[in-house]
């Protein structure tokens, strides 16, 4: 039987279905929303949630950060106000880590770019050992992925965008 220990979870092929609630940005940049989500999650059940944190200014070049986004989901004249609008501080991810534990269910979170990445990969982000990282992170820096690959717990990679 293969498994992989995660969290407080042992997850296997024999074993229940792992279920990962994706919250991504769907909080609208709005903390109290992401907090409401987590707990209807947990009383659904899930197994962990997951967010999503970008430097966008790292991860965008100046046109695209620039370029209007005037549309009827904009939170912002410009598509990197938007962008910015939907990005939670490092303390707010330190209150999501807070309920998702009292609500027993794992917190992660895909590091969109090498900014986000590297205060994770040092365990300043929120102390937990589970990383994930957007597709679009992974080509430009494969050094860095050896550097952690031989540091970090748990890790996932997968190929699809969240």
């Amino acid at each position: 039987m293969k498994t992989i220990d995660f969290g407080r979870s042992t997850i296997s092929d024999q074993g229940p279905c792992y279920v990962i609630a994706e919250i991504g940005h769907n909080h609208q940049g709005n903390l109290k929303v992401a907090l409401d989500m987590i707990g209807a999650a947990a009383d659904c059940g899930v197994d962990a949630v997951k967010f999503q944190k970008r430097d966008n200014k790292a991860l965008y070049n100046r046109a695209m950060y620039n370029k209007p986004y005037d549309n009827e989901n904009s939170f912002g004249l410009t598509y990197g106000e938007h962008r910015e609008f939907l990005e939670f501080e490092w303390d707010d991810y330190v209150m999501l880590k807070k309920l998702a534990e009292e609500k027993n269910v794992e917190l992660m979170c895909t590091a969109f770019d090498f900014p986000v990445f590297v205060p994770q990969i040092t365990g300043i982000y929120t102390g937990q050992g589970h990383y994930r990282f957007g597709i679009v992170f992974v080509p430009s820096h494969s050094s860095t992925f050896e550097a952690f690959g031989q540091t970090a717990t748990k890790r996932f990679r997968r190929s699809g965008m969240s």
